[in-house]
């Protein structure tokens, strides 16, 4: 019985706890692990939109996944920065229209990166 009482006690303490804490915003997007420092120069700033989807039959093509890293490869192209930051991807859910087992979907994602933000000097990990 004393044990019953005691996790009783413990296990939600444990849980408020883990409820808490706050995740810390990511300081860049690269996809690569960077070597060295990383340079702190302004990148230019971009909004870019990436459409997909598009018309389907029998469920071939339905909803097709986002190629994050496709995004990235074009963002980091368009600013000519080796590591991304303060930059924003917006990942949407396709809207779909179906009739029997025809049907059209689409989304646009974002990314976005923000050259006014502040910007602090990080050093890549070995």
């Amino acid at each position: 019985m004393k044990r019953v009482l005691k996790l009783g006690a413990v296990l939600p303490a444990i849980a408020v706890c883990g409820c808490v804490t706050a995740q810390q915003p990511l300081a860049y997007l690269s996809l690569e692990k960077p070597r060295g420092v990383i340079q702190t120069a302004k990148p230019r700033e971009l909004v870019r939109e990436f459409q997909r989807g598009g018309w389907y039959a029998f469920n071939n093509n339905f909803r097709p996944a986002a190629d994050l890293k496709y995004y990235l490869e074009q963002a980091q192209r368009d600013t000519n920065a080796q590591v991304l930051r303060n930059a924003d991807v917006q990942l949407n859910v396709p809207f779909a229209f179906s009739i029997l087992f025809f049907g059209y979907n689409s989304a646009v994602d974002t990314i976005s990166v923000n050259a006014d933000a502040e910007t602090r000097g990080v050093i890549a990990q070995k």
